[in-house]
């Protein structure tokens, strides 16, 4: 009886020693995801920041742009090069 029991116990310590480094194991991997996903998260906060840079950036091009247009006689008119006839390519 002392036998089967001590190899019940001893069945049984070993069996909770490799589920306790199973769990080490899980825990090591969602230590790595997290600092992964704190990676993916700045570098989305980064990408935010540009777009709504560039978006910034591309109003005042286009603000410019208008001011030259306005300001510049030419650019205003429709010039026609080619005054031959036209048709097919």
């Amino acid at each position: 009886m002392i036998i089967a029991l001590s190899v019940a116990f001893a069945f049984t310590f070993f069996l909770l020693l490799g589920a306790l480094a199973h769990i080490g194991k899980m825990q090591k991997q969602l230590i790595d995801m997290d600092k992964e996903q704190h990676a993916q998260n700045k570098d989305i906060m980064e990408l935010i920041k540009f777009k709504g840079e560039a978006g910034q950036m591309f109003l005042q091009h286009i603000e410019i742009l208008q001011y030259l247009v306005d300001k510049d006689e030419l650019l205003g008119k429709k010039t026609i090069y080619y005054k031959g006839p036209m048709g097919e390519a």
